[in-house]
């Protein structure tokens, strides 16, 4: 879906070039992994050659990628020289990271008042569940398991292991073990693990326990203490940036 919204940018009159930079993952993917941003690049025709006002069509894109689900859009200028930053550049700094969060959705909620902004955005990133598995080192011992081996199982079952490869051409491809994608996105799958033991197959909710707890996202620091900072673009030609920085701290 979003390749076919990009892909519709090129009916664009000032649109010579679409060109993007995105960054992959390669292995086992987990229900946990943090987002990384993916960059398109948009090059104009020559000035005298544009057919309407850059500003314009600038607006048209917003418009088209901004229902795009799932991603947070930022449309900028390339810059010249060393960064700048954005134009509004709030931090807010404490301890509970929770708060800092929310108290960020309250700038937010401001700066989307404020008339001539875009692009408003954060980076406040939710921590994700985290499962804790506690062994029963006695329960293991009695069946010759120990921590080692129930947490090269966990692994084998999430991050997959690479037990062959097969040629195909001149290409080598390897071949990994674990569980499929949609069992390692839910801990029920957990307690139906199968652990071999010189007894057999032992579940692996007979030695453990699980604690489903909260965890921390991203977090951001500057001088040692946590910091979460909104940032957002100005059409300066309307309003400069450092009044709407006075009014959004009002």
């Amino acid at each position: 879906r979003q390749g076919q919204q990009v892909v519709g940018l090129t009916d664009m009159a000032n649109v010579k070039h679409i060109y993007s930079r995105t960054v992959a993952i390669i292995g086992g993917s987990s229900a946990f992994e943090t987002n990384s941003p993916n960059h398109i690049g948009i090059q104009f025709y020559d000035i005298e050659d544009r057919i309407e006002p850059s500003t314009k069509t600038v607006e048209e894109i917003r418009k088209r990628v901004e229902d795009i689900p799932g991603g947070q859009i930022t449309v900028a200028a390339q810059e010249e020289g060393p960064p700048t930053g954005a134009p509004i550049n709030i931090e807010i700094v404490g301890d509970n990271f929770d708060i800092l969060g929310r108290i960020a959705q309250k700038v937010r909620g401001v700066l989307e008042k404020i008339p001539f902004v875009q692009d408003i955005r954060d980076d406040y990133v939710a921590g994700s569940p985290t499962v804790r598995v506690r062994v029963d080192r006695q329960k293991a011992a009695m069946l010759g398991l120990s921590t080692d081996i129930i947490g090269f199982a966990l692994k084998v079952a999430f991050n997959g292991i690479k037990v062959s490869t097969f040629r195909e051409g001149d290409k080598d491809f390897d071949i990994t073990v674990q569980l499929p994608e949609s069992d390692r996105r839910v801990t029920d799958i957990l307690h139906e693990l199968l652990i071999p033991t010189a007894e057999g197959l032992v579940p692996l909710s007979t030695v453990t326990r699980f604690e489903v707890t909260g965890g921390l996202g991203q977090v951001n620091r500057i001088n040692h203490e946590r910091v979460v900072t909104v940032k957002t673009n100005v059409d300066e030609k309307h309003v400069p940036g450092p009044v709407v920085r006075a009014q959004a701290e009002k």
